[in-house]
């Protein structure tokens, strides 16, 4: 037991890690719906007189500018960033002298240097402001009063190219309670050295639009498996624990009720172990790979363990059962093992060095980037337990697929615009190979459009479905693709229209309730769109079939 400490340590820490940033993301996706402000929040009592400001105003924000002559930050405004203020409340009225501390989230953002702390007091008015603030990063806010429950919230900043400010309303202190848990194991014996996160869900009475989040908790150890955190505010907390050689199971989280009289019980189930290594074709061991695995059943996805200068790996945190096991490392391809028992203790990769396809997606005519386009890359074989890669175009309709398994692979191409490519194209990949600057051209659709009557009354027919089943040239004997087909249903008046039309030949067929089933007819679409097809169904008398051209 004492040789696997390092390594699901580090697992253990970057799960933590990667839990929070799961909670963090969906309040991000909150925060970014348009909302309305609501009555009963504060605003910073200056008079707005700045006929620029009208437009972040409009947005929840505020031109950036001092709302507290006497708050006290502690470094100077840079040229460009955020100035983020609020107002502390106590019992209804300004908490004077309150600290308040500005962290940056330790998950956010990748690749850049981190932020120091900030540190700034309320004035007379309660009111607080932190200058200087740079966007594009996720940040965590302290409200520190002694003899009030500390009050720590989370919030992210978009990138600011000016100067620009956000006002949090008013921010209430609540009274202080304690959190205790008793964590044992199935044995009932208490188990140290437990990660023990808390998370509140609330509204906070800050306008919609800038609704902050309480941030996630971590409860230390008190000793002999009890864990305590003190000054914390009433309400439902949901407590995530994670331990060595234990069972994590996040879709059950344990709740706990404050107040409390007693301390909460938790009771820990035994972890199975998955233990490998990762190793080059060369057969020199990877350090820093990272091994993730999937539940093959519940889908729950365990992320985050590294291997060690050895390239060795241990999970001892997972539940019983069947695992997709995958292994990645920078410059090197991925590879997965599927339905991998809980408790294997061999679980090898040997990663080849990476193959790379990259190049730019035109449109046929002009030669014009495609933005926006889906390259995919599919193994036929699956090698390496990966059967597909995926990129988008950027705006200059550059793609870029990396850490591809070497082998023979078709690629295709989807873009709302343009006629699918479908599985048309074959490349081959050798190890290590960098395939650039391969042009893919896509033609642009042609349409279709008409629509569907009662053969014997004239009336159109809503709801009836149209298929148009492109007949690939390019597919072994023609046979019909699930991507070579388009479909659309007719509105109330019976029309319908189908875009992005490869041109060629076309197999069309149409459907309605109450009628007869459909049968298929060829079509050719060359040169220009079809406008003006009328598609007749009969009811239970005879086949469906093309009455005119209008």
């Amino acid at each position: 037991m004492t040789t696997r400490a390092p390594l699901v340590a580090t697992g253990l820490a970057t799960l933590l890690v990667a839990l929070g940033a799961v909670s963090f993301s969906g309040f991000r996706d909150q925060d970014s719906r348009p909302r309305s402000n609501t009555p009963g929040d504060s605003a910073p009592p200056e008079k707005r007189s700045d006929p620029r400001s009208d437009d972040a105003e409009r947005d929840g924000e505020r031109p950036a500018r001092s709302v507290a002559r006497d708050a006290q930050p502690l470094s100077r405004r840079p040229p460009a960033g955020w100035t983020v203020s609020g107002r502390v409340l106590k019992d209804g009225s300004p908490a004077t002298d309150v600290e308040v501390r500005l962290k940056e989230q330790p998950r956010e953002p990748k690749g850049s240097d981190p932020i120091a702390e900030r540190t700034v007091r309320t004035d007379r008015a309660g009111l607080f402001v932190v200058p200087g603030v740079p966007g594009g990063r996720a940040f965590r806010l302290e409200i520190d009063e002694p003899r009030s429950a500390l009050r720590v919230e989370s919030f992210e900043l978009k990138e600011a190219k000016r100067e620009r400010s956000l006002h949090l309303g008013d921010l209430r202190l609540e009274p202080p309670h304690s959190m205790r848990l008793k964590i044992v194991g199935s044995d009932g014996m208490p188990v140290a050295g437990v990660w023990v996160l808390a998370d509140r869900s609330r509204t906070n009475g800050v306008p919609a639009r800038k609704r902050l989040q309480d941030a996630s908790r971590e409860v230390p150890e008190n000793g002999n498996g009890e864990y305590a955190l003190d000054r914390v505010p009433a309400g439902s907390w949901k407590i995530h624990v994670v331990a060595e050689g234990f069972a994590y199971r996040p879709n059950q989280s344990v709740h706990v009720e404050l107040p409390q009289e007693e301390p909460l019980l938790v009771t820990l189930d035994a972890g199975a172990w998955l233990i490998g290594s990762v190793w080059s074709t060369e057969g020199k061991p990877i350090p820093d790979a990272e091994v993730d695995a999937i539940d093959c059943v519940e889908g729950q996805h365990y992320r985050g363990v590294k291997t060690d200068a050895m390239g060795r790996f241990e999970m001892g945190f997972l539940v019983s059962g069947n695992y997709w096991v995958t292994a990645a490392a920078p410059g090197f391809a991925l590879e997965r093992r599927a339905n991998v028992p809980a408790g294997t203790a061999d679980v090898d990769f040997t990663l080849p060095r990476e193959a790379v396809l990259s190049g730019t997606v035109v449109a046929e005519n002009g030669g014009n980037p495609v933005r926006g386009a889906t390259v995919s890359l599919r193994s036929p074989v699956g090698r390496g337990g990966i059967t597909r890669r995926e990129a988008r175009t950027d705006a200059q309709g550059r793609y870029t697929i990396d850490r591809i398994q070497p082998g023979k692979f078709l690629v295709s191409v989807q873009h709302d615009g343009f006629v699918p490519t479908g599985e048309t194209l074959s490349i081959e990949l050798k190890e290590g190979e960098r395939a650039e600057d391969e042009v893919i051209r896509l033609k642009r659709g042609l349409g279709a459009a008409g629509r569907v009557i009662d053969s014997a009354t004239g009336e159109p027919i809503a709801a009836a479905r149209v298929h148009f089943h492109y007949l690939n040239p390019a597919r072994e004997e023609r046979v019909r693709h699930s991507d070579d087909r388009k479909s659309a249903t007719t509105g109330p008046d019976g029309t319908f229209l189908l875009k992005i039309l490869p041109e060629g030949e076309h197999e069309v067929s149409w459907e309605a309730e109450g009628y007869v089933r459909p049968i298929r007819e060829t079509v050719s679409v060359t040169g220009h769109s079809i406008e003006g097809l009328v598609l007749a169904l009969d009811r239970e008398t005879s086949r469906p079939r093309v009455v005119r051209r209008e």
